[in-house]
């Protein structure tokens, strides 16, 4: 799925083409191919009628999430979804404002901060633990965060800033691994 954005960029800018109307149905076409090859949707059989193809509604094989924020939602929308649809629905549906793989990310760095919250920065996720503090010294946290209430907001930059608060140096001396050691000596450097 990546591949297909990654062909579609330019090499000079790196964006794709404004031109390009193309690329975003190609990109939902690739999470129901992706989708089939993990084998968690399947179309439903031809039977006596032989349906063609796009006749033929998408069936959930498999709920297990598959690691990828993308296919997960994709995944639990085909889920939730009744009666089933077909794949050219699908392709159609997800995309716009009802299902939109950039505000993902922000959902993910959303519920990291608002309900998946733990008070103890050695049990917090790594990765989430280096996005929330990578992407507030990129100055995109902010974007994340943009459609949040007030409450939730103050609560959400508190957390945010109860992590950019704490000693590195030390943090990284309680439960050191030479892979949490770079994750930590990267968050001094950019706490400088």
């Amino acid at each position: 799925m990546e591949q297909i954005l990654l062909l579609g960029l330019k090499d000079r800018e790196g964006y794709t083409s404004f031109w390009n109307d193309c690329i975003s149905s190609g990109l939902r076409g690739c999470v129901m191919v992706e989708l089939a090859l993990k084998n968690r949707i399947e179309l439903e059989k031809s039977g006596m009628r032989k349906k063609g193809l796009l006749s033929r509604k998408v069936l959930l094989k498999n709920d297990q999430p598959t690691g990828d924020v993308i296919l997960d939602e994709a995944l639990k929308h085909i889920k939730e979804t009744q009666p089933p649809e077909s794949v050219t629905s699908w392709i159609e549906y997800l995309s716009g404002e009802t299902w939109n793989p950039l505000k993902l990310r922000y959902q993910q760095v959303q519920e990291a901060v608002l309900a998946r919250w733990t008070n103890d920065v050695h049990r917090m996720d790594k990765r989430v633990l280096s996005l929330l503090i990578l992407a507030h010294a990129s100055d995109v946290l902010e974007n994340a965060f943009a459609q949040l209430s007030d409450q939730d907001y103050e609560l959400a930059m508190k957390r945010v800033r109860s992590l950019l608060e704490l000693d590195y140096n030390v943090e990284g001396e309680k439960k050191g691994n030479s892979c949490t050691d770079v994750m930590w000596a990267v968050f001094e450097a950019f706490s400088k």
